[in-house]
């Protein structure tokens, strides 16, 4: 059997993939469902964290230094062995009471692991770099890989062709189960038109039932994946970070939240989510699309992401006076991006928004929220939209001049209620 490795140096946004996961443990894999393996890493039946913890950093170095199967699995047996994980040990799943019996350091049990994690973190590299460059590469190829026997269904998307945006891939992005080595080739228009692609829908997605073993629900899967398989690492990526982070600030008190937020203009993840939409609210000015414009479909990397970021969370008795589920406010691509030269461009002003909101003088317009605070000169406007009965969201945020500052701030509290 050939020996998976990792190559040469990933990219960053291969390896922000494990380093950014949180740790989850868990007594059975799907307990960890679907998109939700994007921000959490799990290992079935590693119920203790710290040994968790130990996995996943060693899968992390592996990544990093391009380390093979054969030497990643030396160390990390040695470290099961230490921690008292190494051969058959029955394990008790902390929710319901059963034991079972597990081997961590079985060859087999070792290479899935290994695999699956590595195969995962290049798709989310791989989607990513789809993404900024389906411009010149507008579809994927469907290839089947390696393995000694395939998949039925596998095999009967060999040479599918379609455009990277297709909703198909949301689905049936490889891997598309365990052991699975089918991948996706990017190619250009030309190729796709000689490889015979006429433009086709994406073959129809059929589903069956499957008990989750975690929890005993009915979920609705694709055929021809593996349950928990069905979702593009990549995309899930982005989404189920910012998910995870709102439930997080959403869920803890204010002096917890006030300490999360008041880096966040540094956090590697929010710089590179405000500065990719602005690089891509430049890119759609360029192409002539007006601010709700969907794409052309040849250039579906110009499509707003729904994904909303974090950035600051509301007092308890507003969010309570507002009707608000979550007393978050988050800001989506559309916000940063259309804003233009005429918004405010850098990741440190939308990341001061929390503690703006702390000195500031709020009013009721409407369905908006106005918002004004003042930092030394710098006079700042942010407007607030609802999301539903859930949060609010940034839609504005710019700053201007002291007289028109006044003015607006008067203007608001003629026509609205103030809050705060």
């Amino acid at each position: 059997m050939a020996e998976f490795q990792t190559r040469d140096a990933p990219p960053q946004a291969v390896t922000d993939y494990l380093d950014k996961k949180g740790l989850k443990p868990s007594f059975d894999w799907d307990a960890v469902w679907q998109q939700e393996h994007a921000t959490a890493f799990t290992v079935a039946k590693l119920t203790e964290l710290s040994v968790l913890n130990d996995v996943h950093e060693s899968l992390k170095r592996a990544l990093a230094n391009g380390t093979g199967f054969k030497a990643w699995s030396k160390e990390v047996r040695k470290l099961l062995e230490e921690k008292g994980w190494a051969g058959p040990r029955e394990v008790t799943d902390p929710e319901t009471g059963e034991v079972r019996r597990t081997n961590l350091t079985s060859p087999h049990r070792l290479r899935t692991i290994f695999e699956t994690n590595m195969r995962t973190a290049r798709a989310a590299g791989q989607y990513e770099r789809a993404s900024r460059t389906a411009s010149a590469l507008p579809y994927f190829l469907y290839r089947l890989g390696a393995s000694r026997e395939h998949r039925p269904h596998h095999e009967e998307k060999d040479g599918l062709i379609l455009p990277v945006g297709d909703p198909f891939w949301r689905e049936w992005f490889p891997p598309n189960g365990w052991g699975c080595k089918c991948w996706l080739r990017q190619i250009s228009e030309r190729e796709a038109q000689r490889l015979g692609y006429d433009g086709a829908p994406a073959p129809r997605i059929l589903e069956q039932a499957y008990r989750r073993k975690s929890t005993g629900e009915i979920e609705r899967v694709p055929q021809g994946i593996d349950p928990g398989f069905a979702w593009s690492p990549g995309q899930g990526r982005a989404s189920n970070l910012m998910s995870f982070l709102g439930r997080e600030l959403g869920a803890s008190p204010m002096a917890r939240a006030d300490a999360a937020l008041a880096d966040l203009k540094r956090w590697p993840s929010f710089r590179k989510f405000v500065d990719g939409a602005y690089a891509k609210g430049d890119a759609r000015r360029e192409a002539g699309l007006e601010a709700r414009q969907p794409p052309p479909d040849d250039r579906p990397e110009l499509a707003w992401e729904r994904t909303a970021f974090p950035v600051a969370r509301l007092p308890d008795d507003l969010a309570a006076r507002l009707g608000l589920k979550l007393p978050l406010v988050v800001v989506n691509e559309s916000a940063i991006g259309h804003g233009g030269t005429s918004s405010i461009r850098p990741a440190d002003a939308w990341g001061q928004i929390h503690e703006g909101l702390k000195r500031s003088e709020i009013y009721r317009v409407g369905d908006e929220l106005r918002v004004f605070w003042k930092t030394g000169d710098q006079n700042t406007v942010l407007i607030l939209k609802r999301v539903g009965d859930d949060l609010t969201r940034a839609s504005t945020l710019f700053t201007t001049s002291a007289r028109r500052f006044e003015r607006r701030k008067r203007d608001a509290s003629e026509a609205g209620e103030r809050l705060k």
